[in-house]
This record gives structure tokens, sequence and C-alpha cells, in this order.
């Protein structure tokens, strides 16, 4: 599981995660990073212009 994104120079150069199966963690170095979350990751608040209204 990817906990950090590592960066260099303003630049992602891979992740800081761990493997949840032994608990060690480990670096992943990488010439691309993909960041992506659900739906779930947005903060919810009283702001309902988030919604599409037919």
């Amino acid at each position: 599981m990817a906990t950090r994104v590592l960066a260099k120079e303003g630049r992602a150069i891979g992740a800081v995660g761990f493997d949840v199966r032994n608990r060690n963690y480990i670096i992943i170095q990488a010439k691309a990073v993909i960041l992506c979350t659900s739906a779930w990751a947005i903060p919810v608040s009283n702001n309902h212009s988030l919604f599409i209204k037919n």
C-alpha cells in the first residue's frame, strides 16, 4: 500500500509504502506516477454544487 509520493525537483519519482502482509516498508522508483482516488476522497461539505441537478 502506497503511503507517500517521492518527489525530486518538483516531479514525482516514485512512492513509499509498506507490504500489508509482513509490514515492511518499501521504496518504489518509477518513471511515471499515477495518483488516483475514489469519490470518498472528496471532503464532505454543505456545498452541494458538486452534484449535478436535473
